[in-house]
């Protein structure tokens, strides 16, 4: 999307992953359309974020004034039955998210943007360990195979970005006085 090339080894992690989405398709029966809306849309949220070169945490105040009036809107819509403790922890909540956020935006603007999409494999990974291991949910083989493939293709590309950037390391720069 911004010109970046990516190696043969990337481009396997990245097959790799579509390979686990299929396998994931296929297991649940059906397209996983909120997921696949989900990471559409954070797509494009990080592509805005490496278009908008600025101050990290300006950036997340100006998203929150702009979305303002559709939040206010939604809690004096919805609010109203609201008990303290629920609007704490909206409150609370709300500042949760803003770390992040502003960490995400950082990102966004120093790493590759293929880079940002590969690691957004780890939050599903994360979750599915948590659902089994801490939730107790019921473990399918096909689900074991998705993510076994998801870990393979985030090895695969992390050791291509560090063989990358070592054997950046290593070339030897020279400055305009070595070469009189």
């Amino acid at each position: 999307f911004f010109a970046e090339t990516l190696t043969w080894l990337q481009w396997m992690a990245i097959g790799l992953a579509v390979l686990a989405a299929v396998i994931l398709t296929y297991g649940f029966g059906d397209l996983p359309w909120l997921a696949l809306i989900i990471a559409v849309t954070f797509a494009a949220y990080g592509v805005f974020k490496r278009l908008i070169y600025g101050d990290p945490i300006a950036s997340v105040t100006m998203e929150v004034f702009v979305l303002l009036p559709f939040a206010l809107l939604y809690l004096w819509q919805w609010g109203r039955a609201w008990d303290t403790h629920t609007w704490m922890f909206f409150i609370c909540s709300g500042l949760i998210t803003a770390g992040p956020l502003v960490l995400m935006t950082h990102a966004a603007q120093v790493l590759r943007t293929s880079t940002m999409g590969v690691v957004q494999y780890l939050n599903p990974c994360l979750q599915f360990f948590s659902a089994v291991v801490i939730l107790g949910e019921a473990f399918q083989i096909w689900k074991g195979i998705a993510i076994g493939l998801i870990w393979v293709a985030l090895g695969l590309y992390s050791y291509s970005v560090f063989k990358a950037e070592r054997s950046a390391a290593t070339i030897p720069v020279t400055s305009p006085s070595t070469l009189k």
